[in-house]
């Protein structure tokens, strides 16, 4: 078994993969991190099947073939390939961080491929590698994420990342993709299992005349939610926070300025208003203290 690994080409790439994944790990043992807000957001709303659709078919096809298509043998495929990441990351950088710092990612890698096309030089290789494994990484996550706050979660996008490309050197691009569909299915999955097999209890919570009862639900049973807006409280049948957020702040400083922190959760709440103001900062403070929703 070792003396076959061993026959494999760039074996650096797992290992500092695997590094990476520990020093991951021990930073969340030991330090006290939160989930980024943007990777939170970008599923609230969203049904968890579309979900598992996009994240283990159309996520791993689109960015295998734009972040790992450099590295197959086929030369048109490289060609098509640094178009679509061009194209890919740029977009996606531009709208999550700057414009400028699209551009220097374009022309990052732009010298880069066009010096080890012209010297073939290994260490021209690792510095590509290592930058696609990063860029790789960040487009998961926004500006957001990274001011003023430790996100040792990117980390595992840019393990990831190296992994798929020593996949691809190894063996073929179609591979990659089907490891990386594998992987974000058995995580999405997980997750469905989660969601769908839940205590059902009432749970109430009360804080400066604001009263919140509920019940979190199976996320597949039923297709019909509702949210009723009443004077002095709001109701919901089936529904995610963000639609519920929708309703009871939809007056307030503070509308979208919170997700979920589970987004595709499905619950049956009940928010009653026992004054004639309704208190929106202390809905928001019980929230959080179940742990239910994250400040953006």
């Amino acid at each position: 078994m070792l003396k076959k690994i061993a026959n494999f080409r760039h074996n650096w790439i797992p290992v500092l993969a695997i590094s990476l994944l520990a020093v991951f790990g021990l930073m969340i043992i030991f330090l006290d991190v939160d989930l980024p807000a943007s990777r939170v957001s970008q599923f609230d709303g969203k049904h968890i099947l579309v979900l598992m659709v996009f994240g283990s078919v159309v996520a791993p096809v689109l960015e295998e073939f734009s972040f790992r298509g450099f590295f197959s043998n086929n030369s048109k495929l490289k060609k098509v390939a640094l178009v679509g990441f061009l194209s890919y990351t740029s977009l996606v950088l531009y709208s999550n961080y700057s414009i400028g710092f699209a551009m220097a990612n374009a022309l990052i890698f732009l010298v880069l491929i066009t010096l080890y096309s012209k010297f073939k030089n290994n260490i021209i290789f690792v510095l590509f590698v290592i930058t696609n494994a990063v860029v790789f990484g960040l487009i998961h996550y926004s500006a957001e994420d990274f001011i003023g706050q430790l996100n040792p979660y990117v980390l595992t996008q840019i393990a990831w990342g190296l992994l798929f490309t020593w996949i691809t050197i190894n063996s073929r691009l179609t591979m990659a993709m089907v490891f990386h569909g594998a992987l974000n299915l058995v995580l999405l999955t997980n997750f469905l299992i989660n969601l769908q097999f839940v205590s059902e209890e009432t749970t109430v919570i009360e804080k400066d005349n604001v009263k919140i009862s509920y019940q979190q639900v199976p996320v597949l049973d039923s297709n019909n939610t509702t949210v009723n807006y009443e004077p002095d409280k709001v109701i919901g049948k089936n529904t995610t926070i963000k639609s519920l957020l929708d309703v009871a702040l939809y007056d307030s400083n503070l509308k979208g300025k919170y997700s979920s922190i589970v987004p595709v959760a499905r619950y049956n709440f009940t928010i009653e208003f026992k004054d004639d103001k309704r208190n929106v900062a202390a809905l928001i403070e019980l929230l959080q203290e179940e742990e239910m929703v994250i400040k953006n």
